[in-house]
């Protein structure tokens, strides 16, 4: 991409996105994916379909940060994912 040209990000219509959701530039998150809560996500990652992330692990002890999670830039997370 040039300087000042849009990156967009592709969500696929079965997709859920929380609004409190931070995303960067150049997301593709897949069919049946599940993004929600106190979630940063940075440029240019891949979730596959199925995906889970930001929602509150099985076990609450393992809940740290108010449940806030941080994805960086240029990762893939393949299919039937859980991040908590």
């Amino acid at each position: 991409m040039g300087k000042g040209e849009l990156a967009m990000n592709f969500i696929h219509p079965t997709a859920y996105v929380d609004v409190m959701v931070k995303l960067g530039d150049n997301n593709y998150v897949g069919p049946f994916c599940h993004l929600t809560g106190e979630l940063t996500v940075g440029d240019n990652n891949r979730f596959e379909g199925h995906c889970s992330v930001g929602t509150r692990p099985e076990h609450m002890e393992y809940w740290h940060k108010n449940g806030a999670a941080t994805i960086g830039n240029d990762n893939v997370f393949r299919e039937f994912i859980t991040i908590h």
